[in-house]
């Protein structure tokens, strides 16, 4: 094989397109690196981290301020900074999870969860929530929301009430009376994030936006009761 001439332009190892820059404009390559090493291994690797902890703070800061228009933000494009909504819920259900395995044998004695539901709940959660964005394209009718841009909001808030669910569920190792979070706190906590993100998350879209919210509330709230309540009949 002929070496290229000495005056050729530079091209891209990955994907052989010219190189212009830093990172190849065809593949988004970096250019810098050359040979592989360890180096460059453990400093990609801490970048992988670095850049998801960094977009999770963002996210995280984001839902806690203004959820609505964090994730208005996010289905309209700007997504450099936040996390991937499915990534979210994932992460936030895995804290939720790892909290409520600490918990476990509290919860088992001072309450009448059974030990399936512990096991499987967070499982079945995850679940419904693709079944549980359905109505809101119907409700936010003329909005030009599709139904994938409102399952995300609907990932980001739940991703959200599972971080806060774990935080109310690490409350209870403290000598503190906190035993009405969860009774009281949780639902109310859930209904106004979900309200106030619907609401700023179609504001100027549609008429009677702050209606709508509410409806999709009491839909999201009424679809959950009806399809735990089944489940935990099956569990027996």
């Amino acid at each position: 094989m002929k070496a290229p001439p000495a005056n050729s332009a530079p091209t891209c190892t990955n994907c052989g397109a010219p190189l212009t820059g830093l990172f190849c404009v065809a593949c988004g390559q970096d250019t810098r690196r050359g040979r592989l090493g360890v180096v460059e291994l453990a400093a990609t690797w801490l970048g992988v981290i670095v850049s998801f902890e960094s977009r999770l703070a963002q996210t995280m800061i984001g839902l806690t301020i203004r959820p609505g228009q964090t994730a208005r933000e996010y289905v309209e494009g700007r997504r450099v900074r936040y996390t991937n909504p499915l990534k979210y819920v994932l992460s936030t259900c895995a804290i939720w999870w790892g909290v409520l395995a600490l918990y476990r044998s509290t919860l088992e004695e001072t309450s009448n969860v059974l030990p399936a539901w512990v096991d499987y709940g967070q499982w079945i959660n995850l679940g419904l929530l693709p079944a549980l964005a359905i109505p809101m394209p119907l409700i936010f009718w003329g909005s030009r929301r599709n139904y994938a841009e409102e399952l995300a909001l609907v990932l980001f808030v739940s991703g959200h009430v599972f971080l806060m669910r774990a935080f109310m569920a690490l409350m209870n190792f403290f000598p503190i009376p906190v035993e009405w979070l969860g009774k009281w706190l949780d639902p109310i906590a859930f209904t106004v994030w979900l309200t106030w993100s619907a609401w700023a998350f179609h504001r100027g879209l549609v008429r009677f936006v702050l209606l709508r919210a509410i409806l999709a509330t009491a839909a999201f709230i009424w679809m959950s009761v009806l399809t735990l309540r089944f489940v935990a009949w099956l569990l027996g």
